[in-house]
C-alpha cells in the first residue's frame, strides 16, 4: 500500500539523511538542510537516469530494487504532510466558531521541472514526475536567455516558500547548455501543540564549551523519550501532533561529536 511504501522509504531516507548530515557537519558552524527535499529532487532525477548512473544513485540514496516503491513512497510521505496541513486548516475553521488556537500548521512540498524548449524529453518520464510528484514541466529557453530562466525559477521557489528562499540558484549556475532543472521546495511553519513558556537566561553550551545565556523554551509534560547511544532523544509535537520536533541531546556537555558518530538511520527511525 501507499502507507507501507511511505514507511519503507522513510526508513531509507533516514539512512541517507544521517550519512548526508555526517558529510555536511564539518567544523563548528550551524547546519540546516532538508533531507526529504534532497531525496525528492534526486528521486525525480533518478526516474530519468539509466545504467551505471541509476545504480550509483540508488546506492547512495538507499533506494531498493523496486523503483515504483521509491516513487510511491515519496509521494505517500508528501501526501501525509499535505494531509496534516489540511487537517490543521479545518481545525482553525472550527476554532473561529468554538475557540482554540487560530494558528494552522502550514506545509508545502512543491516540485517542478524546468526544461529546454524543443528538447526531446521522454513522455514516460514527464508523466511520472507530473502524476507522482505533482511536478509539471515548464518550458524555458536556456539557450537564448539563461539569466531570464534563472530569475523565473528563483521567482517560482520564492513564491512556493512565502518569500523565504529568494535566490535558490545563484548567478552563473545556469548557462546556455542547461537542458533541465529539477526543483523541490519545502515550506514549513509549525506552531507547537502545547504553549511553551520562556526562560530568559537559560544556559547553553556552544560546542560543549562555557555556558552562554540564551532565551530558552520550557515546559513540564509527557514527551516521547528514548535512550540512544551517546545521548537521549526527546520528541516535542507540533500542532495536530502528526509532526514532531526530534531533539538529540548528548550525555556529556562536550559529547556532541561522540553522539554524531553513533547516529545511524536505524537509531533515527527508532
Amino acid at each position: 500500500t501507499l502507507q507501507e511504501d511511505a514507511k519503507l522509504i522513510a526508513a531509507d531516507n533516514n539512512r541517507f539523511a544521517v550519512e548526508l548530515y555526517q558529510q555536511l557537519a564539518q567544523g563548528n558552524k550551524n547546519l540546516f538542510f532538508s533531507p526529504f527535499s534532497v531525496s525528492s529532487a534526486l528521486a525525480m532525477t533518478y526516474a530519468g537516469a539509466d545504467g551505471k548512473t541509476k545504480a550509483e544513485m540508488a546506492k547512495v540514496l538507499h533506494f531498493g530494487e523496486n523503483e515504483p516503491v521509491v516513487h510511491e513512497g515519496i509521494a505517500g510521505i508528501a501526501a501525509d504532510l499535505q494531509g496534516l496541513a489540511a487537517k490543521s486548516l479545518e481545525r482553525v475553521k472550527m476554532a473561529h466558531k468554538h475557540g482554540g488556537s487560530l494558528t494552522p500548521l502550514e506545509i508545502n512540498v512543491a516540485n517542478r521541472l524546468f526544461g529546454q524548449e524543443g528538447y526531446p524529453f521522454l513522455a514516460p518520464f514527464l508523466t511520472l514526475t507530473e502524476k507522482t510528484y505533482g511536478a509539471p514541466v515548464e518550458l524555458l529557453n536556456f539557450g537564448e536567455s539563461p539569466e531570464g530562466a534563472r530569475l523565473r525559477i528563483n521567482g517560482w521557489v520564492e513564491g512556493q516558500t512565502k518569500d523565504r528562499i529568494k535566490e535558490l540558484i545563484p548567478p552563473g549556475v545556469i548557462d546556455r547548455d542547461t537542458r533541465l532543472v529539477l526543483t523541490n521546495a519545502v515550506y514549513l511553519k509549525a506552531p507547537w501543540a502545547e504553549t511553551l513558556g520562556e526562560e530568559p537566561a537559560a544556559p547553553f553550551h556552544v560546542n560543549g564549551g562555557e555556558a552562554v545565556k540564551v532565551t530558552g523554551l520550557v515546559n513540564r509534560d509527557r514527551y516521547g523519550y528514548l535512550k540512544i547511544p551517546g545521548g537521549v532523544a526527546v520528541t516535542v509535537p507540533y500542532a495536530e501532533r502528526g509532526l514532531q520536533f526530534v531533539l538529540l541531546v548528548p550525555d556529556e556537555q562536550n559529547g556532541l561529536a561522540a553522539l554524531e558518530k553513533q547516529l545511524t538511520g536505524k537509531v533515527l527511525t527508532s
